[in-house]
């Protein structure tokens, strides 16, 4: 018995050894971290890389045919639309890279002013209506419970996170899907504060369950061919996870392949 306890203390991990096993783990998962970042962002600025020189090119090549049909009014004014939409495309995502950058230098401000709810509400709708009835998508826009409509908040921030979840939504929607979005005011909520959920759900193309913990990340995108068709950058969702992490609020995703995807924000807020 005594041989078996003295074979067994022998067996014992020396304190040092254990401290130096303990370094090498966790730098060895400190490094994979870092190479996985690195190859992420290598595949973010090859990425961007593209996606700037595309609008880009079109700039180019349609300034030269303008200057090449001065003279013709109504070729003019065509090939001017096609600037105008690759410029703001272009203007999207300089914007999206400058976003990403605040937020990992601590930058990121948020501005507190009264906003009305359903200003923001019949906004976004006049900017999704256009793209969803584009792509033949039935979309439906509806505000529950709404005792108080006056919030303090950045309606800018607000309506970025709001307008990239729709957004995504119209993308990875086939024609003839659904969308929804509906404000919500929940109940039970100490005086001078309300707290709300943002709900959107479509009957898009969905997320697998392991691109669903993913898609928060930076760089990432589920599908790199489909992105690359629809245009972004990669880091809509990143950069919207952080605006809600600055506002303490929560954001959930729940989704199903082939069935469509539902990702509700909740913002609790100060009432004006």
């Amino acid at each position: 018995m005594s041989r078996k306890k003295k074979r067994m203390k022998s067996w014992k991990q020396n304190p040092s050894e254990k401290k130096t096993q303990n370094q090498l783990e966790n730098k060895v998962e400190k490094e994979t971290k870092e190479n996985q970042f690195n190859r992420a962002e290598t595949i973010f600025l090859n990425s961007i890389s593209h996606d700037i020189r595309t609008p880009l090119n079109v700039i180019i090549g349609y300034t030269a045919l303008a200057s090449a049909h001065v003279n013709e009014a109504q070729e003019v004014k065509k090939y001017l639309s096609k600037i105008e939409t690759a410029s703001n495309h272009l203007l999207l995502l300089i914007n999206d890279v400058l976003d990403m950058s605040h937020i990992e230098s601590g930058t990121l401000k948020l501005e507190h002013a009264p906003v009305y709810l359903p200003d923001v509400l019949e906004n976004l709708k006049a900017i999704i209506q256009t793209d969803s009835s584009a792509k033949q998508l039935k979309f439906c826009a509806d505000t529950k419970n709404m005792v108080h409509k006056n919030v303090i908040t950045d309606k800018l921030r607000l309506k970025q996170v709001l307008l990239n979840i729709l957004e995504n939504a119209v993308k990875y929607t086939r024609p003839g899907g659904k969308i929804y979005f509906q404000i919500q005011e929940l109940k039970g909520q100490e005086p001078g504060f309300a707290k709300y959920e943002f709900r959107v759900k479509d009957t898009g193309i969905g997320i697998s369950k392991e691109n669903q913990e993913r898609i928060f990340e930076r760089f990432y995108r589920v599908d790199k061919g489909r992105s690359r068709e629809t245009g972004g950058t990669g880091l809509g969702l990143a950069i919207v996870k952080h605006i809600v992490a600055v506002h303490h609020a929560d954001i959930e995703v729940t989704s199903e392949e082939d069935k469509g995807t539902e990702i509700t924000v909740t913002f609790h807020k100060e009432n004006e």
